[in-house]
């Protein structure tokens, strides 16, 4: 017997190792099918937006920017929710999404004129924490087709989120978080690889993401710039400055966004009194850790929870429903 290895990976793979830690935590999709003339505004929000044409062409706008062509095959990823606008051409009105949900199920939308018709997949995804590569990354991701053909990657993707969605069997939720993954993943490689190299490079730097990767595997922990410098072997001066150019912001800031990261999933997700997760979040109080996120999202920890829930119940409802 004769056996093979088909998987002969190369031993220092940056993007392999960034990726990796780069996880989906949340998903939700809808299919979109407009007639011309159309348009939606999609608001500025804590997660990252994504746009995939089925068929026909759209234009995404955002403000100050020229229109961004995109046509069969092609997506577009929004990576830190920026507001953003899609049309069938440049100058259609807008509406905002939310006000044509009634028009169809809670996964198809249909609105827009009697003209020509395109048909969008459209989507968002929470990441678990902000993370170096998505700093890195421009507004908007663009992965073109190749002769009107989306690539061979995202159209296995999408086979399989079709054979998940809209009916949602049991474990359905995770499977397509999962596929999220995978499709989050290739989409940066693409882009990355074909355009954008040297942020790879940047990102390269093995001291700062050492420094990074300490911060996200420990958020609770009291760090200090000089104690993350002295376990990469750096000095405070040199790790801030290397820090600030390939992460886009002091090291200490990412630290408290690491944090809020960790504090919102708990609040999301667990029934752990506030203290408990203060302490898990690296804040030694309720009050110290009802300050910090305050100051960083405008809205206490409690009704930041209880919003949380309202929305978890709405999206339960509308599944039943």
């Amino acid at each position: 017997m004769f056996i093979r290895t088909l998987s002969t990976f190369p031993p220092d793979d940056t993007l392999s190792e960034l990726l990796r830690s780069l996880r989906v935590q949340s998903t939700l999709f809808c299919l979109a099918e407009m007639g011309a003339p159309w348009g939606f505004a999609v608001p500025r929000r804590r997660v990252a937006s994504f746009h995939l044409v089925l068929d026909g062409e759209a234009w995404l706008t955002r403000d100050g920017e020229e229109p961004l062509r995109l046509l069969s095959g092609d997506v577009a990823v929004v990576p830190r929710g920026d507001p953003h606008e899609l049309r069938d051409a440049p100058g259609s009105p807008v509406t905002r999404i939310e006000e044509e949900q009634g028009t169809g199920s809670t996964w198809e939308i249909h609105f827009g004129g009697s003209g020509a018709r395109a048909e969008l997949m459209c989507g968002g995804f929470g990441l678990d924490h902000v993370h170096p590569l998505v700093a890195a990354l421009p507004p908007v991701v663009h992965v073109s087709a190749v002769d009107g053909r989306p690539p061979e990657w995202l159209t296995a993707t999408l086979a399989l989120l079709r054979g998940e969605l809209p009916a949602c069997p049991p474990g359905s939720e995770a499977v397509v978080t999962k596929i999220t993954d995978v499709f989050l993943a290739h989409a940066i490689r693409s882009y990355v690889v074909e355009h954008d190299a040297d942020a790879l490079a940047a990102l390269a730097d093995p001291q700062v993401f050492a420094a990074v990767r300490l911060i996200h595997e420990r958020p609770e922990h009291a760090w200090t710039v000089d104690e993350l410098a002295g376990r990469v072997a750096l000095s405070r001066s040199a790790l801030s400055a290397r820090f600030r150019d390939v992460v886009g912001e002091p090291p200490m800031r990412y630290v408290t966004r690491c944090r809020m990261t960790r504090a919102t999933e708990l609040l999301r997700d667990t029934d752990a009194p506030l203290g408990a997760i203060a302490r898990a979040s690296g804040y030694g109080s309720e009050v110290s850790l009802s300050k910090a996120f305050s100051r960083w999202f405008g809205v206490a920890p409690g009704a930041y929870r209880r919003a949380a829930a309202a929305r978890g119940r709405a999206a339960r409802n509308a599944t039943r429903d």
